[in-house]
This record gives structure tokens, C-alpha cells and sequence, in this order.
């Protein structure tokens, strides 16, 4: 599951308060507002541009 390592393995943004790496990643054109977790590249729109899916992340029910 999952895909790379993302924004947070490759800079120092764990050393960023989460203000100022919203910044950054807004700036950057990774914009995914109102959208939990994480803020991917690859997500899966309907045709209206809104995020539906984003790949790599489950659902998980214990039973």
C-alpha cells in the first residue's frame, strides 16, 4: 500500500511546524483543501475535479 515516501521523507518538513508546511505545499501546487491525509499527487477525481479517492489507503474493519 502507499506510494514513495512524499513530502515528509524527502525535505525537512518534520523539522516545520504544520502551519508553515501547509505553506509549502499549497505554494507547490499540492493543494487538496477540506481533504484528509495525505496531501498525494495521485488521487483519483470525479469529473467535477473533486478528489474522491486517494490510492494506496484502506479501510480497515475489525470483525
Amino acid at each position: 500500500l502507499g506510494w514513495g515516501s512524499g513530502m515528509t521523507g524527502t525535505t525537512i518538513g518534520l523539522c516545520l511546524d504544520d502551519e508553515v508546511r501547509a505553506e509549502i505545499r499549497d505554494t507547490c501546487g499540492l493543494k487538496a483543501p477540506g481533504f484528509e491525509a495525505p496531501k498525494s499527487r495521485r488521487t483519483v477525481m470525479n469529473p467535477n475535479g473533486e478528489i474522491k479517492f486517494v490510492p494506496g489507503w484502506v479501510k480497515f474493519k475489525s470483525l
